[in-house]
C-alpha cells in the first residue's frame, strides 16, 4: 500500500489547479498545513504536492508509511496521548481533555468518532451555519458604549480656580449607555 486515501467521490465541476500558500509556517514533515493539504486533496481538489511532507514519510527509506498516515487521520496519536496521560498524570489528563471527558469520549472511541465525521462530510459536504450564541451575560461580552453629553462638570485641576469655575459652567460630561 503506497498511501492511504479516502474513496474518491465523483465531482461534477471541473477542478481547478490550486496552489497552497503556507505563509510563514514552517514546512516540516508532519506539519498541520500538510494535514489540511491531505484533506483538501482527498476532498477532490487538485493541489500539486509531494508525499514527502506527510506524516509517516521516512526520509531514509524514501517511502510513505500509509498506516502511520491513517493513524493520524483517525486520531490515533491523540488516543495514545490520552492513554499516556491517564496512566501517568490523572490531573493533567482531566485538565487537558476536559471537553472529551464532558462529552464522554474515551481514547478507544476516537477512531469511530472520526470515521463518523468523515462519513457525514462525504454525505453532505455543504457548510452548515452554526447557531449564534447569546453572549450578553458573559464576562467577555462587549461593553456598552459610553458617549459624551453636557451634564456632568469637567474638573480641570491644572488651571486656576477662577478659570475652573467658569469652564465648569460651560462644559459638562455625562456617560450614557446606548
Amino acid at each position: 500500500m503506497n498511501s492511504y486515501q479516502f474513496p474518491k467521490k465523483k465531482i461534477c465541476v471541473t477542478s481547478a489547479r490550486v496552489m497552497i500558500d503556507v505563509g510563514l509556517a514552517r514546512t516540516t514533515t508532519g506539519n498541520k498545513v500538510f494535514a489540511v493539504l491531505k484533506g483538501a486533496c482527498d476532498g477532490g481538489m487538485y493541489i500539486p504536492h509531494k508525499k514527502t511532507r506527510f506524516v509517516g514519510y521516512n526520509a531514509e527509506t524514501k517511502k510513505l508509511n500509509a498506516e502511520v498516515l491513517k493513524k493520524y487521520i483517525f486520531g490515533g496519536h491523540v488516543a495514545e496521548h490520552m492513554k499516556l496521560l491517564q496512566t501517568e498524570d490523572e490531573e493533567e489528563y482531566k485538565r487537558h481533555y476536559s471537553q472529551f471527558i464532558k462529552a464522554k469520549v474515551a481514547s478507544k472511541d476516537l477512531e469511530a468518532m472520526c470515521t463518523k465525521a468523515h462519513v457525514a462530510i462525504r454525505k453532505d459536504p455543504s457548510a452548515k451555519k452554526a447557531d449564534k450564541k447569546n453572549y450578553k451575560n458573559a464576562k467577555f461580552a462587549k461593553k456598552d458604549k459610553r458617549t459624551l453629553t453636557k451634564e456632568e462638570p469637567v474638573s480641570t485641576s491644572s488651571r486656576s480656580p477662577s478659570k475652573r469655575r467658569s469652564e465648569e459652567t460651560k462644559c459638562s460630561i455625562r456617560f450614557q449607555t446606548t
